[in-house]
């Protein structure tokens, strides 16, 4: 779906809803001589009229490109003003952007995706990269204006431009969901983002060990060991230097042993040979009182105390 707005006392309105499904297309527009006399009014029977064809027709997933933002907050609203807040659910990023809003009605749910977080480029450049026909018009400044119903011409031109980018996303969308099916038997409308997409593709076709969950005790004991970075900043100079990078030490380690399975928690390792052990360990280490700095990251108030003086 899609949809389309224009400027009403600096104020983007919304005035077409487009959405497009296999073999039919569907578009609802704002009552011009409602939204005259009585905006508000006008606004709401818009998206009245777009909910009420969703819970009809039985349209579980709809994808948006740009949920996100701009398109999410006008469909969060206008679900708000017309059912009640205990049946909308939404997931949000650390952005406070929308990666999913859905809706339980009786025992039907509807779900709003955005395509844009699973395939984060323009829809014309979407619609290149499966192939199928992009957007034919450009758009034209004067879409923004009321004036436009007015003009019978442009406002023909707005609604064949409005429809462009629901029947391209269905379009592109198709070709992935068959690209993905066929080749990894993947369903994008179970997926939210590029990255999981990527994780199930990787979790059902190339993981040979299920990744096993810690339990609260667990993680908070191995999560001890972890420290973050020390950051530097130097203030240096110097004349023919060589300089040298690393790059992918986390890769790199990644790709040695590591611990990912609990097998059995040691409470005395008196008698344990410990050159034999392949694990984590809770140690107490003495060391000469005279240090300034500890041997080892040390944790104390919230702050970690690295073995150089640095503090994180």
């Amino acid at each position: 779906m899609d949809i389309e707005t224009i400027s009403i006392s600096s104020v983007q309105i919304p005035i077409l809803i487009s959405i497009s499904k296999i073999n039919e297309n569907k578009l609802f527009i704002i009552n011009y001589n409602l939204l005259k006399i009585n905006q508000d009014l006008a606004v709401f029977n818009l998206w009245k009229d777009f909910f009420n064809y969703l819970n009809k027709q039985k349209i579980k997933t709809i994808f948006v490109h740009n949920l996100g933002k701009f398109d999410g907050l006008f469909i969060y609203k206008n679900l708000l003003r017309e059912y009640s807040p205990n049946i909308i659910k939404t997931i949000i990023d650390q952005h406070n952007s929308f990666v999913q809003i859905s809706i339980k009605i009786a025992n039907f749910e509807i779900i709003f995706k955005d395509s844009l977080r699973i395939f984060p480029i323009s829809l014309n450049e979407l619609s290149k990269v499966f192939g199928v026909e992009g957007k034919i018009s450009k758009y034209n400044p004067e879409f923004n204006k009321i004036s436009l119903f007015d003009n019978k011409s442009l406002l023909n031109e707005f609604i064949t431009y409005s429809l462009q980018d629901s029947i391209c996303l269905l379009n592109a969308l198709l070709k992935a969901q068959k690209h993905y099916l066929e080749k990894y038997l993947i369903d994008i409308t179970s997926i939210v983002s590029t990255s999981t997409l990527s994780f199930k593709i990787f979790r059902t076709h190339y993981l040979k060990n299920n990744i096993p969950i810690l339990n609260k005790n667990q993680d908070l004991f191995i999560r001890k060991s972890y420290f973050g970075g020390a950051t530097d900043y130097f203030r240096a100079f110097g004349k023919n230097l060589f300089y040298y990078d690393v790059n992918s030490l986390y890769p790199f380690a990644m790709c040695k042993p590591m611990p990912y399975k609990l097998i059995k928690f040691h409470k005395d390792l008196s008698n344990f040979e410990l050159n034999n052990f392949f694990g984590f360990l809770e140690v107490e280490i003495q060391t000469p009182k005279n240090l300034i700095y500890p041997l080892l990251p040390y944790k104390n108030e919230g702050l970690t105390i690295h073995p150089l003086g640095k503090f994180t």
